[in-house]
């Protein structure tokens, strides 16, 4: 039987928290305070600092908000801080 590279076995894990952060944008999201966008809101004490004082707010299906409005790539944290804002939001 052949191995799964490491590789494919980190994009299954993205495809899964893609899929999953959807679930949980249907099941509870909310309206963003600074769009139109549906939203998890992030809990006090999971706003990871981003840059400069600027703290992660809300995590939509593209984006990270932060609480001035300011969006980045959901890459702009580790994979497992976004794992860990998503399971706590």
């Amino acid at each position: 039987m052949a191995r799964q590279s490491l590789t494919d076995k980190l994009d299954s894990l993205k495809i899964a928290i893609r899929l999953r952060l959807a679930n949980e944008l249907m099941d509870r999201g909310v309206k963003s305070s600074h769009s139109s966008d549906i939203v998890l809101k992030v809990k006090d004490e999971q706003m990871f600092n981003l840059e400069g004082g600027r703290y992660l707010t809300e995590i939509s299906e593209r984006e990270l908000i932060d609480n001035n409005g300011y969006r980045y790539s959901h890459d702009t944290i580790p994979l497992e801080q976004l794992c860990e804002a998503i399971d706590k939001s």
